[in-house]
């Protein structure tokens, strides 16, 4: 559509400038309509017109006839010039038009290809996903808490999952938004310094179990606690007024979280882990890689409460078999790529 607007254009301005050239000047005719055609005098005759001298133009009417030929000569040199350059012009703009539409089609045509292109490899490529999560207990130390986990992976993908390999990391009392955040520091982690030396090469429709442990310092747990007791502070804080209302909700607020704090130090933990491995080479170009997180909490299965579950003491060193420890799935989103 625009390469045909720039030809159209390109025309009326060419019909227009012809309009503009010079137009075409009448010879002027001779004097002697009657005599125009006749031939040479014969010899002994008379010129025609009777017996008037033969008169020459004068040189002053020569070169007026001359200065009026050069200025018809430059007049038309001009229209043509003039012709040629807006002719150029108009074919290149309607050049520049076309490249500028085959661009856009090409870059079209390709966009639509690289779609095709991930689709197709996101239909053959492996695809890691956690089918089961065993955790075999906690031990609480002095200044160490560990965890101990298997986490079972299958491939639901159709080509082989290659050099698989497992990060996780236990974070005490974790917000449902601090999980997801903290799975997928992991995957970057990862991506940044991968174990390709951890050959564990999974076929489709298979499973392979990862044993792993992760441990969190007695500092963290601490600084956790410390950062939930000063939210409450800040809560507390903004209840405001002087009426007998807001002062027994203030005091009551108060009485609760000095109890928190003389209290022995209790932690839950979740585990966040990222399964990361290697697409083969020609699905998703040199280097690509999976990865998929996920997020499992661990408490303490004392049996109390609605839920049955509690949160570990800290106070003292002990080891929690894998019968006491409850694991529930994160609500949080998991993360695949």
């Amino acid at each position: 559509m625009r390469i045909a607007l720039g030809v159209l254009v390109a025309a009326a301005g060419l019909a227009f400038i012809a309009k503009l050239g010079p137009s075409r000047e009448r010879a002027p005719e001779p004097r002697d309509r009657g005599n125009q055609h006749a031939g040479p005098p014969e010899h002994g005759s008379e010129p025609p017109g009777g017996s008037q001298p033969l008169r020459f133009p004068s040189r002053a009417n020569t070169d007026q006839h001359a200065d009026a030929g050069d200025e018809r000569h430059k007049r038309g040199e001009r229209v043509y010039w003039w012709v040629t350059g807006t002719t150029s012009v108009s074919a290149t703009i309607a050049a520049a038009a076309a490249a500028w539409f085959a661009n856009g089609a090409f870059t079209e045509t390709r966009r639509q290809a690289d779609t095709a292109q991930q689709a197709l490899v996101a239909a053959d490529r492996p695809w890691i996903k956690v089918v089961d999560f065993t955790a075999h207990g906690i031990k609480v130390e002095e200044k160490v808490v560990w965890a101990h986990a298997t986490i079972q992976v299958k491939n639901i993908g159709r080509s082989p999952a290659q050099h698989t390999f497992v990060r996780v990391k236990l974070i005490p009392d974790p917000s449902m938004l601090e999980e997801p955040d903290e799975a997928v520091r992991l995957c970057r982690e990862a991506e940044d310094e991968p174990r390709w030396w951890a050959n564990r090469l999974i076929f489709p429709d298979d499973t392979a179990a990862f044993r792993e442990a992760a441990a969190s310092e007695m500092r963290d747990v601490l600084d956790q606690r410390d950062a939930k007791l000063r939210w409450e502070r800040e809560q507390i804080a903004g209840i405001t007024g002087d009426g007998p209302v807001a002062r027994a909700i203030r005091e009551v607020a108060e009485e609760g979280l000095r109890a928190k704090e003389s209290q022995p130090l209790y932690a839950g933990f979740a585990l966040v882990g990222c399964i990361t491995y290697a697409i083969p080479n020609g699905q998703a170009g040199r280097g690509a890689i999976g990865q998929t997180t996920f997020t499992y909490g661990l408490d303490h299965a004392c049996g109390l409460g609605p839920i049955g579950a509690c949160a570990f003491p800290m106070a003292e060193t002990g080891v929690y078999a894998g019968e006491q420890v409850r694991v529930r799935e994160a609500v949080s989103p998991t993360f695949a790529r």
